[in-house]
């Protein structure tokens, strides 16, 4: 299932899959998404830091805030580990999660204009799934 925010502006960038690393850069807005070491978007902003997924771990969540450009991203591991980039003053809000991240594209020119996420849902057996031995 793909989810899409932001607007229409720069240049497409294709999906990334097996994603291993994410860095971001960002300001008043995120300026820059490194995925697996390829960055796209431009070189303002301040350097937010790195997420590294370890074995076994994962994106199960994402958060943020979208209008003509991404204003703000966090990106949730099943281990807790959290990044975070822009000031989130604008724009409308989004929210993905549970789920399992596969792959992130988008459009970005002097900042990402856009992010696109392929995403599995994350299945949880609920309190109403118990067996009985």
């Amino acid at each position: 299932m793909i989810y899409e925010y932001g607007g229409t502006g720069g240049e497409k960038f294709d999906y990334v899959y097996g994603i291993q690393s994410i860095a971001l850069r960002a300001g008043a807005n995120v300026d820059q998404i490194t995925i697996n070491g390829i960055a796209y978007g431009g070189d303002g902003g301040n350097d937010c830091g790195t997420l590294t997924l370890e074995a076994g771990e994962y994106i199960n969540g994402i958060h943020g805030r979208s209008g003509a450009n991404i204003d703000q991203v966090t990106f949730v591991t099943n281990r807790g580990k959290i990044l975070v980039g822009g000031d989130g003053g604008g724009g409308d809000p989004f929210s993905i999660a549970p789920i399992k991240l596969k792959g992130i594209g988008g459009r970005s020119g002097s900042n990402i204009d856009r992010l696109k996420f392929d995403r599995s849902e994350e299945r949880r057996v609920g309190k109403e799934c118990r067996s009985r031995w």
